[in-house]
């Protein structure tokens, strides 16, 4: 078997991996992606002049309610809601209390992952 990957020729963002019996490449190749010799997700690497590179970890921090360390620029995702990060930091604000799930993007990074639970004020009525 022989395995070949497809990816964004621009990017370097991995498509789509493809194996076949060896000498029987019938895959059909598109305009604006190019090709590397292998099986690679997209998950894990991408690629980078021309060559299959590991995707880099983000430093992302959570402290408290302020993310320090993202990347420039990043995507920030909350339950749902999508924001864009250009400065490294976001100060984060929640309208009620409870678990929040965090998500940043930011290619060719691995994206982060956290929560943030915000408490009940003591005190306050439920």
């Amino acid at each position: 078997m022989d395995s070949l990957t497809e990816y964004e020729t621009e990017t370097g963002q991995i498509f789509m991996a493809y194996s076949f019996p060896s000498g029987e490449d019938g895959i059909i190749r598109r305009e604006g992606f190019s090709y590397v010799s292998g099986f690679y997700t997209n998950t894990d690497h991408y690629i980078h002049n021309g060559e299959p590179t590991e995707r880099p970890t983000q430093s992302t921090t959570l402290n408290g309610c302020t993310l320090i360390g993202l990347p420039v620029p990043a995507t920030l995702h909350i339950d749902g809601e999508t924001y864009t990060v250009d400065n490294g930091e976001a100060e984060l604000e929640f309208p009620l209390p409870g678990t929040y799930r965090l998500r940043v993007e930011a290619w060719p990074f691995k994206d982060w992952e956290g929560e943030v639970t915000v408490p009940v004020l003591s005190g306050a009525e439920a």
